[in-house]
């Protein structure tokens, strides 16, 4: 059904093998990088024959990361010449798994995060905590008060991926999957309708500010090059080559375990498989340009608050000194003088990304697939206007995959974003001002060992969570009752 476990060690040691894989779902190591986006959340209700009868109707064209490299090479040769593509993903919670197939269970348990899902009590620091507690879902962004995945709801089994070039291609194709779940009783909870925002023709999320500019490589999928002493992206110098099973399972990791946890056996059936965390985070995006407007206003203009608080400006040129080609990801932060004198080190880029050179960098990174939502709220590319908010909501869908949720998702939130402790631990500089979650101020160090301290609003919160896993092309064949060997068909 899937890949052994040494047919996985040696692609991922070959020349971009994985770029090949028809098993490996599309989006985890391939983004699928389309404008239009809908997330629709299923509920199988206990219903094992009619979810697996659900998802015999449309396993078969869920993409595979063949599929959408084949496309992105395609496009970069003959540009608009190339039909467009709809590209569907599917991922299920612990409990769909389950529906679909019980046994799953004790293959599932040993992954804590994934099978206990984002709202239980778990222990963490020898404590008992919320899981919503630890990673700073509290006041506006309670579960009570989410939109999906919250306690006082049909629980989500399964998530479903939409995307293409044409918003009415996204509409009509998750139109049919929700209408062959309702037509097998099963409940569309709901669905969260995505958009890129664009500004002189590169993608921003809804802050304004350019995303996307630093994901890592992945051995066997990213062609590389020596850069800078390492194993670095080609086309995107300051990326390193990290090991492919970082993201999916059944391949070597950077070092085969996380701190203070062992990784749990991979079963046959998960590998090729990913877990992914989507996360509806709802953004402020009036308050945030209005204090960082007052916040840079109060210091004589001498701070640029929004760029201090992310680590880069509005166009993503990174406040850290550049690397020799002046890439926007070819940077560390050890040639300051002064630790945190050109980039905070409670800026964002740097509580998520230290670039330290170190054993955590490699082993902590996400895939990110984040795609906004809602309406643009007339970003400027100065904060110098007030914009008066219009009460729409909008956000960011944070999409994100990895090999594990505790050592990854989990770990960043809690004990990096939230940390005032910066990396290497020194003198407490503030939690990440963007999504951290602390009382801590923000400290920022100036010429002549000035030291200002900031407090910055919360403009960000969690208004829905989903800890899923996607399976294998070969196990949604096999998890729909059909032949696996049919996952080239």
């Amino acid at each position: 059904m899937a890949e052994t476990a040494k047919e996985a060690a040696e692609a991922a040691q070959g020349d971009l093998l994985l770029r090949e894989s028809k098993d490996i779902q599309g989006n985890v190591l391939a983004s699928f990088n389309k404008p239009y986006q809908r997330f629709v959340f299923i509920s199988f209700r206990s219903r094992q024959a009619e979810a697996r009868d659900w998802l015999k109707q449309f396993v078969r064209g869920v993409a595979s990361t063949q599929q959408v490299v084949k496309h992105g090479d395609d496009r970069k040769r003959e540009g608009a010449k190339v039909e467009p593509q709809l590209w569907v993903g599917v991922s299920f919670t612990s409990s769909g798994l389950v529906t679909l197939d019980p046994d799953l269970a004790d293959d599932l348990v040993a992954y804590d995060a994934f099978w206990q899902g984002p709202l239980v009590n778990r222990e963490y620091r020898g404590a008992p905590r919320t899981t919503p507690a630890a990673v700073g879902d509290v006041d506006r962004g309670d579960p009570t008060d989410w939109v999906v995945g919250g306690p006082r709801q049909y629980p989500v089994d399964a998530l479903v991926t939409v995307a293409a070039d044409d918003e009415g291609l996204v509409s009509k194709k998750s139109d049919d999957i929700c209408g062959w779940a309702r037509d097998r009783e099963l409940s569309v909870l709901s669905w969260q309708d995505c958009r890129r925002l664009k500004r002189d023709g590169f993608g921003i999320e809804p802050l304004g500010f350019r995303d996307g500019i630093s994901q890592p490589g992945i051995r066997g999928f990213t062609p590389s090059t020596d850069h800078n002493g390492r194993r670095e992206a080609e086309d995107q110098p300051g990326s390193p080559i990290i090991a492919a099973g970082e993201f999916v399972l059944g391949y070597p990791g950077e070092g085969g375990s996380y701190p203070d946890m062992r990784r749990p056996r991979t079963a046959p059936w998960m590998r090729n498989g990913s877990f992914q965390v989507l996360l509806r985070l709802r953004e402020d995006v009036d308050g945030w340009q209005t204090q960082m407007r007052e916040l840079s206003e109060s210091s004589g203009d001498t701070i640029d608050a929004a760029a201090t608080a992310i680590g880069r400006t509005l166009d993503g040129v990174p406040l850290a000194a550049p690397g020799e080609n002046g890439d926007f990801n070819d940077f560390t932060f050890q040639e300051e003088e002064r630790p945190g004198e050109l980039t905070p080190r409670f800026a964002h880029i740097r509580k998520m990304n230290p670039r330290n050179g170190t054993f955590d960098d490699r082993i902590h990174r996400l895939l990110r697939r984040g795609i906004p939502f809602g309406t643009p709220l007339h970003v400027e590319t100065e904060l110098e206007k007030n914009i008066a908010d219009d009460g729409d909501e909008r956000g960011l869908a944070f999409n994100a995959f990895m090999a594990s949720i505790e050592g990854q998702f989990e770990f960043l939130q809690r004990s990096w974003a939230s940390n005032p402790e910066s990396l290497p631990p020194v003198a407490p500089d503030g939690p990440d001002p963007v999504v951290g979650v602390s009382d801590a101020p923000c400290v920022l160090h100036g010429a002549k060992s000035k030291r200002v301290e900031i407090h910055f609003g919360r403009f960000v919160w969690t208004s829905g969570a989903v800890y899923a896993f996607a399976p294998s092309r070969r196990a949604l064949l096999w998890l729909a009752d059909l032949d696996p060997d049919q996952v080239d068909a």
